[in-house]
């Protein structure tokens, strides 16, 4: 996994100095799939977050909200096998990069485990 070395941070520190996750992954329509939070059924042709073939969303680290989401677009369960092709940053309370990590799904934060490298899996709730 390429990631940048963070020089005079430590772990426990950059806890506290992370506030957001920015995701940045290629949508491709047969390794992604949003699903209806509550009847299963796929969405197929409406991609929220999607443009230009890219998904791009920010995550709130302290109160796990997807910033980006619009009400509109629902209750939706988002699966999507990223393997080596995202790429995350961490910002800090300003929304400026701290850290880069390209390549695999970072353990430990999505999805909050570590027993996944090369999936994205969220569950977006759209009321805040």
């Amino acid at each position: 996994m390429a990631k940048q070395i963070l020089i005079g941070i430590k772990e426990q520190e950059l806890s506290e100095i992370a506030h957001y996750l920015m995701i940045y992954f290629p949508y491709n329509e047969e390794m992604c799939s949003y699903t209806d939070a509550w009847m299963g059924e796929l969405y197929e042709n409406k991609y929220p977050l999607v443009a230009k073939g890219m998904w791009l969303g920010t995550i709130n680290l302290k109160t796990h909200k997807l910033l980006n989401w619009k009400p509109e677009y629902g209750n939706l369960y988002l699966q999507a096998k990223i393997c080596d092709s995202g790429t995350y940053f961490l910002l800090d309370k300003d929304r400026k990069a701290i850290c880069k990590i390209a390549d695999y799904v970072p353990n430990g934060l999505i999805p909050d485990s570590d027993d996944c490298g090369d999936y994205i899996c969220l569950r977006i709730n759209s009321k805040h």
